[in-house]
This record gives structure tokens, C-alpha cells and sequence, in this order.
């Protein structure tokens, strides 16, 4: 967290505006990339879930497989949206010091 504010500080060269902006631009940077990276590993892990089913069982999972997957992705992008803006108002500034 502390890492964002560091590097929107050597960006902005001491505008306020400048530097709410960098801190807001490099969480989003952040967020997309751990939701990418965090989605692609629970797809993959429900993908293999699936395919261990049908092998042991010879039956495609229930059709209310698709919700788990919306769901869990949902809650994926809750989580990553709520560590964001925590992310934004750790580093923002309202004054300058």
C-alpha cells in the first residue's frame, strides 16, 4: 500500500493533483492485475474440479455450476474492489505536508 503512494510521490514532483491521480491510476493498475491473476486461478481450479468430476463420475457437473462460477468471481471482484479503495484512501492527500 504504502509502495503506491511512494511511487505517485516520485511521479507527480510535488503536485497535489497530480499525485491523487498517479494514486488512483497505479491502484487500478494493481487491482486489474490481481483480479486477473487471482480469476485466472480460480477458473483454473473449478476447471480441474470439473474435470475430476466427470471422470470419477462420468456425468457433467449440475447446470448450477455456472453460479458457482459467477459467484466466486463476484465475490473475487468484491474483495479486490474493497482492498482498492482501501488502497486510495491510505495514500490520497487532502493537504500538502
Amino acid at each position: 500500500m504504502k509502495r503506491i503512494g511512494l511511487i505517485a510521490s516520485k511521479l507527480s514532483q510535488a503536485n497535489l493533483i497530480s499525485y491523487n491521480i498517479w494514486v488512483f491510476v497505479l491502484s487500478s493498475i494493481c487491482a486489474v492485475v490481481l483480479f486477473v491473476v487471482c480469476a485466472s486461478a480460480v477458473v483454473t481450479g473449478l476447471f480441474l474440479v470439473s474435470l475430476v468430476w466427470r471422470q470419477a463420475t462420468g456425468n457433467p457437473l449440475p447446470g448450477a455450476f455456472s453460479f458457482v462460477v459467477q459467484a466466486s468471481l463476484i465475490i473475487l471482484a468484491v474483495m479486490i474492489a474493497i482492498l482498492q479503495f482501501w488502497a486510495i484512501v491510505k495514500n490520497i492527500r487532502l493537504r500538502k505536508k
